[in-house]
């Protein structure tokens, strides 16, 4: 049936693809890529080898298969066409993108009946560069995301009330987070802390929290024979890195505050002189950037989340200082909502659990953090709590909300501006 929702999904589909294709088609497949020699390298040994590889036949190669599996099964080979491949593979991840805006305008039906605030909401969320990125290269960050966006979907609708049908979607999309990529245990932490709310507050678990934690449960189990049979067969760990050097072979309480000291910060009062002289997060590795964030997890986030890893010649750099400020204001009006009803509860507390899953990772590493592993990216399924946040905000007949709905005009306005124009360096050093 042709309703509100569908006309709403389709204007939104269109807009969608016509900024991801224009996007790939001005962006070389390399540029705002994370490792992507070595995702191609995963795909090559596919194609030739017919076998999946273990973590010493590339230095992506420890990743789970899953990804990887599908860019071979449905696309030509990339050994005898690999500029098609790669640009067949970047389309699988626009459409991914586009099963991603479908998912969030579902949910957005449970949050407002509102329909302006569900387009606003969704026309603001794919033009924010950060998920154009995401959602249009050969990285298995793209399915990651769909698949993790799709499980907390699914909870929204089962936190609550039930659903047989929905709990068996969420055992399948579960099992395929893990078989994705090992910060699958980012999103699927979150969702077990969550069910969890009760018991750390001394009540009993309801009946949906323990089959939603019983379903994360068998869908590990599920996951477990890739961690047994072939990461432990062959290396004796679990989960073999391509980083272990940057992180401490043991871990002691001195040792996680020594590594929390360094990125957890106050943003702005606390930050160093030069950290907001440019907008850029500028991740670094070795030799840091003078204006970088990765000494600031929370302004290393923030940044991340809306222009990724990534800096730009084009347009003028006050463009890009007004996106922070939109995103800011939003945010907050976004935060005002948390309370307002049980799915915005649930969403605060799906981005706050984010966020603590996020920052749990940085006790393991070495100081100085490594600005990529502090990035978004490893939380955008965040983009979901947070849209319920922003429809709900932008719902209220007040003059406030009259208000928010232009600010998010003109960011949306201002990110289509940057995504048609924006030229640069692949990533920020």
């Amino acid at each position: 049936m042709f309703n509100h929702r569908n006309l709403i999904g389709v204007v939104v589909t269109i807009i969608w693809l016509s900024i991801a294709i224009n996007y790939c088609f001005r962006s070389p497949y390399d540029y705002r890529g994370h490792d992507i020699y070595g995702q191609l390298e995963y795909s090559e040994f596919i194609a030739k080898n017919h076998k999946l590889p273990t973590s010493n036949d590339c230095y992506q190669c420890y990743h789970p298969p899953l990804y990887y599996i599908i860019a071979n099964l449905i696309t030509p080979s990339i050994l005898s066409f690999r500029d098609y491949h790669i640009n067949f593979v970047r389309g699988i991840s626009v459409f991914y993108g586009t099963l991603v805006l479908w998912i969030i305008l579902l949910v957005l039906e449970k949050v407002t009946t509102d329909k302006r605030a569900w387009l606003m909401t969704l026309l603001f969320i794919e033009t924010t560069p950060a998920f154009v990125f995401i959602f249009s290269r050969y990285n298995n960050d793209s399915l990651l995301s769909l698949l993790s966006i799709s499980a907390l979907a699914i909870v929204f609708n089962v936190y609550f009330k039930w659903s047989q049908r929905l709990g068996i979607l969420l055992f399948i999309v579960a099992a395929g987070c893990f078989y994705t990529k090992y910060t699958a245990v980012f999103c699927m932490l979150s969702l077990c802390l969550l069910c969890c709310k009760n018991f750390f507050l001394g009540k009993l678990l309801t009946e949906n929290q323990f089959r939603i934690l019983r379903i994360l449960f068998l869908a590990f189990l599920l996951y477990s024979p890739w961690l047994v049979f072939h990461n432990y067969r062959h290396f004796k760990k679990i989960t073999p890195l391509n980083f272990e050097s940057r992180m401490y072979e043991k871990l002691d309480f001195g040792k996680a505050l020594n590594t929390l000291s360094t990125v957890v910060k106050i943003p702005i009062l606390q930050s160093t002189p030069k950290e907001w002289s440019e907008p850029w997060a500028h991740s670094g590795l070795e030799q840091a950037h003078e204006a970088t964030k990765r000494n600031d997890f929370f302004s290393f986030s923030f940044v991340t989340s809306i222009i990724g890893e990534c800096s730009f010649d084009k347009p003028a750099v006050i463009f890009f200082w007004a996106l922070l400020l939109i995103h800011l204001i939003i945010v907050l009006f976004g935060l005002k909502q948390s309370f307002k009803s049980n799915l915005t509860k649930l969403a605060l507390s799906l981005i706050l659990l984010g966020q603590l899953t996020h920052l749990s990772f940085t006790i393991f590493m070495k100081p100085p953090v490594w600005g990529c592993t502090l990035d978004y990216r490893y939380i955008c399924w965040s983009w979901l709590p947070w849209a319920v946040l922003y429809a709900s905000a932008l719902s209220d007949k007040t003059l406030l909300a009259s208000v928010l709905k232009r600010i998010f005009v003109i960011g949306i306005t201002i990110q289509v501006y940057i995504l048609l124009v924006l030229t640069g360096p692949a990533l920020t050093p």
